[in-house]
C-alpha cells in the first residue's frame, strides 16, 4: 500500500503535466517554435521521462550525457553517485538512438509497414515480474508500431526485452543493473491509447523498485504484514474467504448447466438462420426442423435417411398419431426476400407424384436468413395466386414455426392445437394474441 499526501499528489500532477509536455523539464519559446531542454545534462536528474510523441518542431540535444558503459557510468549505476531511472516512449522520434536522454546503447529502427501481431517474452534470470506484469496487461492497447529498438548493452547492463513480433524486433524493453540488488534504471515503451494511464498504472511499481528516487512519498507496506491485522478481521476475510469459494464453485455449476440447456435449445433459435448448404450436421436446417417437428408430437420419418446413402426424396415424411394426416415435408434455406415460386411447385411435383390419397405437402422455408425475424417480408405476397385453387399444400415460414414452438413451451398452446394450426393449407401465420 501507498499512502499519497497533499503534498505528494501536487508532485505527482507536476510530473503528468511535464510528461504531457514531453519531457520532465522546463520549456521556453524560442522563434515561435517550442523547444524542451534540461537546464542540466540530463544524467543529473534522479528521473527522466521523455515521451516522443510529443517532440517539439525543433529538438536539442542535452550535451554532456554520460555513456552507462563507461568507467563514470558504472560508478554512477553502481550507486557510488547519484543514479537515474529513465522512461522513454518511443513511436514518434525522427533520430536513431536515445543518446540524447542518456541511453547510449539503445537504437532507434523504423518499423515495417504490416505490424500487428505482437508477442510477450519473459525470460527467466533477473526479471522484474510487478513490472512485467504491468506492461504485458497494457500490450493491447499499443497503437500502430512506427518503429523498433535495438539494444547494444553488455555488462554491467542487463537488457530484458519484453514484447516482439514475430520478426523478432523489440517493441517494449528494460534495462537493469547489478550491485546487491537488481536495480531498474530504464524502461523503453511504445506509444499506447493512453500513454497517461500507463504511466499512472507504472509510478507506483517504479516507487517500489527505486524507492531511493521517491523519499517524499509515504511507504507504509508494512501495515499490510498479518501481524498487524487484528484477529477480528482475519476471521472475517476467512468467513468472506469461505463463502467466495461456495458462490465460485456455485456460479460455475449454473453456467455449467446453463451451457448444456443453451446447447440441448439451440435447434429451436437455429431454424432462424440455417439452411443445408452453409451449415453442417446438426447445425443444418431439416435436423433442426425434424426436432421441432417430433416435439410437438409428429411422427416423423426422414425420407433420404430410408431411402439409404446416394438417393434422394423428398425431405420428411410426417403424420399425426390422433388423425389420418400424413404429409411429404420439403425443407428449403434462402438468403432471398422474395421466396422463388420453384419451392412451391417442387413441393406440388412430388406431392402429385406420390400419387397417394390423402397426402397432403408441407414446405418449410427459412427465408431472408440475416434480416431479424421480425422485418422479414411476408412469404410469396406478390404470389397470391399460389393459394388460389386447393392444393392440400401449407407454406409454413421457419418465423411461424419458432413462434408456435415457443408458444408450446410456455403453455400458450398446446401440442395437439399446434399440429392443428402446421396441418393448415396456403400460408400459415401464427396469431400470437389470439392463437385460438
Amino acid at each position: 500500500m501507498i499512502n499519497f499526501t497533499e503534498k505528494d499528489i501536487s508532485r505527482l500532477s507536476g510530473i503528468k503535466s511535464s510528461i504531457e509536455r514531453g519531457f520532465m523539464g522546463p520549456e521556453v519559446k524560442a522563434e515561435d517554435k517550442i523547444r524542451f531542454y534540461f537546464p542540466s545534462p540530463s544524467y543529473e536528474y534522479d528521473i527522466v521521462i521523455y515521451n516522443s510523441k510529443r517532440i517539439p518542431y525543433e529538438k536539442t540535444p542535452f550535451p554532456n550525457t554520460i555513456d552507462p558503459t563507461t568507467e563514470a557510468g558504472k560508478i554512477e549505476l553502481k550507486g557510488l553517485t547519484r543514479s537515474k531511472l529513465t522512461v522513454c516512449l518511443i513511436g514518434h522520434e525522427v533520430f536513431n538512438s536515445l543518446e540524447w536522454v542518456g541511453l547510449h546503447g539503445i537504437y532507434i529502427v523504423p518499423a515495417h509497414d504490416k505490424d500487428s501481431t505482437l508477442t510477450f517474452k519473459r525470460e527467466r534470470d533477473y526479471t522484474i515480474g510487478p513490472l512485467e506484469d504491468i506492461i504485458r496487461a497494457h500490450k493491447g492497447n499499443i497503437v500502430k508500431v512506427t518503429q523498433y529498438f535495438e539494444s547494444t548493452y553488455r555488462h554491467p547492463i542487463t537488457h530484458h526485452p519484453l514484447i516482439w513480433n514475430l520478426n523478432g524486433n523489440q517493441i517494449a524493453g528494460y534495462g537493469t543493473v547489478y550491485n546487491d540488488r537488481t536495480t531498474l534504471i530504464y524502461v523503453v515503451l511504445p506509444q499506447f491509447r493512453d500513454n497517461m494511464q500507463v504511466l499512472i498504472d507504472l509510478l507506483p511499481a517504479l516507487i517500489d523498485l527505486r524507492p531511493e528516487l521517491f523519499p517524499d512519498i509515504k511507504r507504509l507496506n508494512w501495515l499490510d504484514d498479518d501481524e498487524f491485522i487484528a484477529d477480528e478481521v482475519k476471521r472475517i476475510e476467512q468467513e468472506i474467504s469461505n463463502e467466495m469459494t461456495k458462490i465460485t464453485a456455485y456460479i460455475k455449476s449454473k453456467e455449467d448447466e446453463k451451457g448444456r440447456i443453451e446447447e440441448s435449445n439451440k435447434f429451436i433459435r437455429q431454424i432462424l438462420v440455417a439452411d443445408d448448404e452453409h451449415f453442417e450436421g446438426d447445425d443444418r436446417l431439416k435436423p433442426c426442423v425434424l426436432k421441432i417437428l417430433k416435439s410437438l408430437g409428429f411422427v416423423v420419418i426422414d425420407q433420404d435417411a430410408e431411402l439409404g446413402a446416394g438417393k434422394k426424396g423428398e425431405d420428411l415424411l410426417v403424420s399425426d398419431p390422433l388423425d389420418d394426416y400424413t404429409a411429404l415435408v420439403e425443407i428449403k434455406g434462402t438468403d432471398k426476400q422474395n421466396v422463388p415460386e420453384s419451392f412451391y411447385s417442387q413441393t406440388l411435383k412430388h406431392l402429385h407424384k406420390a400419387n397417394k390419397p390423402n397426402l397432403r405437402g408441407l414446405l418449410v422455408i427459412n427465408h431472408d436468413r440475416s434480416i431479424h425475424p421480425h422485418k422479414r417480408q411476408l412469404i410469396y405476397k406478390d404470389s397470391p395466386e399460389l393459394f388460389q385453387e386447393p392444393s392440400y399444400i401449407g407454406v409454413l415460414p421457419t418465423v411461424e414455426l419458432y413462434k408456435i414452438f415457443v408458444a408450446t413451451r410456455r403453455g400458450i398452446v398446446s401440442a395437439e392445437k399446434a399440429r392443428s394450426i402446421i396441418k393448415s393449407d396456403n400460408l400459415i401465420i401464427f396469431n400470437e394474441r389470439n392463437p385460438n
